[in-house]
This record gives structure tokens, C-alpha cells and sequence, in this order.
């Protein structure tokens, strides 16, 4: 376990010792990370640095994708670092994400962050009974 530049702790692993994600980017599957940080600019050198990413904006999205070799890797949000502290999370893909969080209030969690839609998704954050929180992204439409 390591902390970037801002304070934000993340972990590094190496591949193929075996705790690799093995399915992306289907519904109910790992989808992105994100990075909610009070620093972009010293995100963007600190992860530009350490693993070649390319900060890329996204003109009227509140957010800015992060890729390596023109590939998505992971996304980068403002916070206040109050309201929501830094830290990154991990969200998954579903087919409905209005539905998930329904579900996920009938099994003892909460919806932190109500269905919305942003360019592409209609995404929602939903905390599990034990505190846990997670994002999740159906496509838009």
C-alpha cells in the first residue's frame, strides 16, 4: 500500500500473480477506477510520472479520463476534499442502475448518491450494509 502525491492511498500488484481481473467491462463486472482528489494537477504528474498516463479532458463532464496508449484507464474527479474526502473508487458495470440501487436498498444498503446521468451513463454510488461504498454504470439510453 502506497499513497500518491495528494495523500491518496492505492495498492500495486504485480500481473500474473494471480489477482488479476479477469472480466472487464461487462454488466456486472469491474468497469473503471476513479481518482477523487483535491489536487488534479499534482494527480496528473504524480500518475503522468509513475505509470505514463495521459490526462485527457472531458469538455462539460466534471471529470477528465486518464489513458495510456489512447486507452481509458482510469478517470479523475474534483472533491473538496470535505464533503467527499480523496480516495479512489471502483466502479462496476450493470445493465440498470436504477434498479441495482433499488436492490441494494432492499438488501440493507443505502444509495449515497442517487441515480444521475452523465455523458454516456446513468450511474449511481450505493454503500452495502457493512459501510463499503461502490459505483456503478449502466450505458446511457
Amino acid at each position: 500500500m502506497v499513497a500518491d502525491a495528494t495523500g491518496v492511498p492505492f495498492f500495486l500488484s504485480e500481473p500474473g500473480r494471480g489477482d488479476d481481473a479477469v472480466l472487464a467491462d461487462v454488466p456486472d463486472s469491474w468497469a473503471m477506477s476513479s481518482l477523487h482528489t483535491t489536487d488534479i494537477d499534482a494527480a496528473a504528474s504524480f500518475y503522468g510520472t509513475m505509470f505514463g498516463w495521459e490526462l485527457d479532458s472531458v469538455p462539460d463532464a466534471g471529470f477528465a479520463l486518464w489513458r495510456l496508449s489512447g486507452e481509458i484507464v482510469a478517470v479523475v474527479s474534483a472533491t473538496d476534499g470535505v464533503a467527499v474526502p480523496p480516495h479512489w473508487s471502483v466502479n462496476f458495470a450493470v445493465r440498470d442502475a436504477d434498479a441495482l440501487a433499488e436492490h441494494a436498498v432492499t438488501l440493507g444498503g443505502t444509495i449515497v448518491l442517487a441515480p444521475m446521468n452523465t455523458p454516456g451513463f446513468r450511474n449511481a454510488v450505493i454503500g452495502d450494509p457493512q459501510g463499503a461504498f461502490i459505483a456503478v454504470s449502466a450505458p446511457a439510453g
